[in-house]
């Protein structure tokens, strides 16, 4: 298919080829309005087909970036749910050891006496004797 600019020159130049008469330049000005009109309504048709895949395409990521962030959303609430019960956990295991070292102090500390006891005792078997 000839490009436009190419049609307009055909017609042009069946115009330069007739005899100077006026009704020769009406057929030719007339094709060439025709083939003008044609071209824009192309370029119309295929401007909107472009707007509409763009606008298909644009759908189709935004569809497709929501999903994604509903997927990430619900994985976050898992992980969060997640991280709770770790922290819950840990929570309960902390006060776990801190009684513990308690008791481990209070034995430390009975144990301390015990020994301060049997020095005592030691020391009044040998001064006594």
């Amino acid at each position: 298919m000839s490009t436009p600019r190419e049609r307009l020159e055909q017609h042009k130049a069946v115009f330069r080829n007739t005899p100077g008469n006026e009704d020769a330049f009406r057929p030719t000005l007339a094709a060439s309005n025709v083939d003008c009109a044609i071209e824009i309504t192309e370029a119309l048709i295929g401007l909107k087909v472009a707007v509409d895949s763009m606008a298909n395409q644009a759908f189709t990521v935004m569809c497709n970036l929501t999903a994604a962030i509903d997927k990430a959303t619900a994985q976050a609430i898992l992980s969060s749910e997640e991280s709770t019960k770790v922290a819950k956990e840990s929570t309960k295991l902390a006060g776990q050891l801190n009684r513990l070292t308690s008791w481990i102090i209070a034995a430390a500390i009975l144990a301390a006496i015990a020994a301060a006891v049997q020095v005592g005792a030691a020391l009044y078997v040998v001064f006594r004797r």
